[in-house]
């Protein structure tokens, strides 16, 4: 079975507060498939669905993915590959039916760590989220030779990861996002208000002058501090110093307040499903 030279592509991130989606194209590097392939997404922008808040059930159970504006971005007609990294069990069982249910003519692969091709230097590999592992895969494609990566990604939880200049995920960490830790101070409390999400994407004075200005304040400052932190603690004794990528929902924002150069990166993780999607399909060819 030859190894594929081109192939086309549909990229899903199923996360917890999020779905993202993509199509792309996959070429394989000039000088040989085996090379880093070139990804060419049909958009600048991922197609985003947001998850409804939990209530009293989990959101899976009473969300709906959008199925039609998901399967608009390909042909009807058209077999498709599809990838897909997922931290949201029960969503990515309703996308996985949906595929097999609609487009029957397509290839559905949900992936594991193990299919991420990045070496790994942590206890438990297999249990790595795989959007962690994604993200890690593309910024070890796009960082410079002989530099390090720090991959900030801020969605319902904020991960602080690191790549050193050999090619290697270390780990990082794990904290609660903004939206997170907003929702669990109203639901830890019984007179906090939750607060609104637009709240979230400006920095806040630190000096609150009522309740919600403090919670603006403890959650955006709380988080940024985290993470200005974080990075400046995963840098410590590398040369030169770490490029630092940063994507997710409110990855932008928070980029921009670290005080220091960071590359805004809002595809980051579904580039690094299609390359995981492309070196899935040369190993299978190759064992084929």
């Amino acid at each position: 079975m030859k190894t594929p030279t081109m192939c086309r592509l549909m990229v899903v991130d199923v996360g917890n507060s999020a779905v993202k989606s993509s199509c792309c194209e996959v070429r394989a590097a000039p000088q040989h498939a085996a090379g880093t392939p070139v990804i060419e997404f049909a958009s600048n922008t991922p197609q985003v669905w947001s998850v409804p808040d939990p209530g009293s059930r989990p959101a899976w159970e009473r969300a709906a993915l959008p199925y039609q504006e998901l399967f608009g971005q390909v042909p009807d007609e058209q077999p498709l590959r599809w990838f897909v990294a997922s931290v949201n069990r029960g969503l990515e069982a309703q996308l996985a039916a949906g595929v097999r249910r609609t487009r029957p003519q397509d290839v559905y692969v949900q992936l594991r760590a193990s299919d991420f091709p990045i070496v790994t230097d942590v206890e438990a590999p297999e249990r790595v989220g795989t959007d962690r592992l994604a993200a890690s895969v593309a910024a070890n494609a796009r960082r410079q030779a002989g530099r390090a990566a720090i991959i900030v990604d801020a969605g319902t939880a904020v991960t602080v990861d690191l790549v050193t200049a050999d090619g290697v995920f270390r780990g990082g960490a794990i904290l609660p996002g903004m939206p997170t830790a907003a929702r669990a101070l109203r639901l830890a409390t019984d007179a906090l208000p939750l607060l609104d999400a637009g709240d979230l994407t400006t920095l806040p004075p630190a000096l609150g002058k009522s309740t919600v200005a403090a919670m603006r304040s403890g959650v955006v400052w709380g988080c940024v501090a985290a993470v200005r932190e974080l990075v400046n603690q995963l840098a410590v004794d590398l040369s030169p110093a770490p490029e630092v990528f940063c994507t997710g929902g409110l990855g932008q924002p928070l980029g921009s307040w670290l005080n220091r150069p960071v590359t805004w990166a809002p595809q980051l993780v579904l580039h690094g499903i299609a390359l995981a999607g492309y070196h899935h399909l040369r190993h299978t060819a190759g064992s084929g």
